[in-house]
């Protein structure tokens, strides 16, 4: 293999790294939310940003947070 390029099975343990990782933060949307584990999948196959209205009318958000200030203030 070249410097600079991957083997397979590097790649293929990257994979399966992000893999475990979606899986985890799915499954923890989905205990505190209580949305299905299936329709997580549907909701974050695509995007992974949401707006503040939408993610909470999904339930990913509790609340929208509309002035910021430090802590020094």
């Amino acid at each position: 293999i070249p410097p600079g390029f991957l083997g397979f099975d590097q790649l293929q343990k990257m994979l399966d790294d992000i893999k475990e990782l979606r899986d985890d933060i799915a499954r923890i949307i989905s205990e505190r939310t209580g949305i299905e584990l299936s329709e997580v999948y549907k909701i974050t196959a695509k995007d992974s940003f949401f707006k503040a209205k939408e993610a909470l009318n999904l339930g990913i958000a509790t609340n929208i947070i509309s002035e910021w200030t430090s802590a020094e203030e």
